[in-house]
């Protein structure tokens, strides 16, 4: 441990020396903070104020089921509301999914990142060396940007920047897309109306420069929610699959814990006496990557109670009814994602609630977790005579 600790300022020493020396050789680009739309820069335009001042929206602090609070969320308690803008950009350019977006001037865009300065300080992007662009033509509209492909970030964030503008792009316009992005992904655009022959796909290492770049600002931070983009997206979800709802056959139950059986981290030690349990209480164990969209907003069309460790599988009570309960689970230290589904819940009218385990796998976000299920049990108890409808 000792030999570990002297060697640790060591390698620290060299990561820096590492990003000086990249910094003086390959050269970096300026970082614009300023909101987009209270800039006056060449080559920009500004097409729509979509909220013209920022604002700030209070969450209720959540507590365990034995009514207790941690730091974490107390200190998380308010979602900016950003000052967002429609803009077109003749001459900007992205560099690979992950959103880097520079500015005609040159400048990474901040606000992008969702004001994150150390992620893209700390990205290897900023220090790589640029390749050849390719000049797109046409209106494009990019849908990238801070963890564009994975589950949660999608499904949220980057829906969300299509709200208040969607309708005032041009019908030609093309939506920018990471090529990795799943099907169940794609069919979220088609709820909102955009079609796969609209989509322009994006590899890792592609770099495009546009002629007619159409860019709206974030809403809020990542791991926030605005409860009326919330609901615009929520509503659009509901209408695009409620035909397929009410042809589904299956089980479409009440009560749901969703398992992470067949993720890599943050997996319940203690699941099979977990399930037992629920089971008998007549709860259903889902596993969503095995779920289309359809399938999914089914599954979730009647949920009222929601039992999870906390991942993307929460992000489907984007399919469910206003107003049940959730309860998740989640290491013995919080992870910072944790803002994710208390805003979430709270954007639509749940109850949320949450229950620390212990850390099965030292590591506070990568954990392996094992649960109190008498807690979980006794929170169930509480909870379901008020939450299910009788059968």
């Amino acid at each position: 441990m000792r030999l570990l600790r002297s060697i640790q300022p060591v390698r620290t020493a060299r990561y820096l020396a590492w990003r000086w020396m990249k910094r003086k050789l390959v050269g970096v680009p300026g970082v614009e903070a300023l909101p987009l739309a209270r800039t006056n820069l060449p080559g920009i335009r500004i097409v729509k104020a979509i909220k013209k001042e920022p604002s700030t929206i209070l969450l209720p602090v959540p507590a365990q089921p034995d009514g207790q609070t941690h730091a974490f969320f107390r200190d998380r308690c308010e979602i900016p509301v950003f000052e967002r803008c429609l803009a077109r950009m003749d001459g900007a350019r992205i560099h690979a999914p992950d959103g880097f977006l520079y500015l005609p001037d040159g400048r990474v865009l901040l606000e992008n990142h969702f004001f994150f300065r150390d992620h893209i300080e700390n990205h290897d992007l900023y220090f790589a060396k640029k390749p050849a662009s390719r000049r797109i033509e046409g209106p494009v509209f990019p849908l990238i940007g801070f963890c564009p492909a994975a589950h949660y970030h999608w499904m949220t964030e980057v829906l969300y920047r299509l709200h208040g503008c969607l309708e005032d792009l041009p019908a030609s316009t093309r939506f920018l897309i990471p090529a990795r992005a799943l099907e169940v992904h794609r069919e979220a655009l088609r709820a909102l109306g955009i079609g796969h022959d609209r989509l322009l796909e994006m590899n890792r290492n592609d770099h495009f420069e546009f002629t007619d770049l159409w860019y709206a600002s974030p809403v809020t931070k990542s791991g926030y929610d605005i409860p009326e983009v919330v609901r615009w997206v929520h509503d659009a979800f509901a209408s695009y699959t409620r035909l397929k709802v009410e042809a589904w056959t299956g089980r479409r139950p009440e009560m749901i814990y969703i398992t992470r059986r067949l993720a890599y981290r943050r997996r319940i030690v203690n699941e099979a006496e977990l399930i037992t349990m629920l089971t008998a209480a007549g709860v259903t164990c889902i596993e969503c990557e095995k779920l289309s969209f359809s399938e999914q907003a089914a599954m979730f069309s009647r949920a009222r109670i929601v039992i999870a460790p906390h991942g993307a599988g929460l992000v489907n009570l984007l399919f469910a009814p206003f107003g049940g309960h959730v309860l998740e689970i989640y290491p013995e230290e919080i992870p910072m994602g944790a803002t994710c589904y208390w805003s979430l819940a709270h954007a639509l009218g749940w109850n949320y609630r949450y229950l620390r385990g212990t850390i099965s796998a030292r590591g506070a976000d990568s954990s392996d977790i094992s649960v109190s299920v008498a807690d979980v049990q006794s929170w169930l108890s509480a909870t379901a005579g008020s939450a299910v409808s009788p059968a």
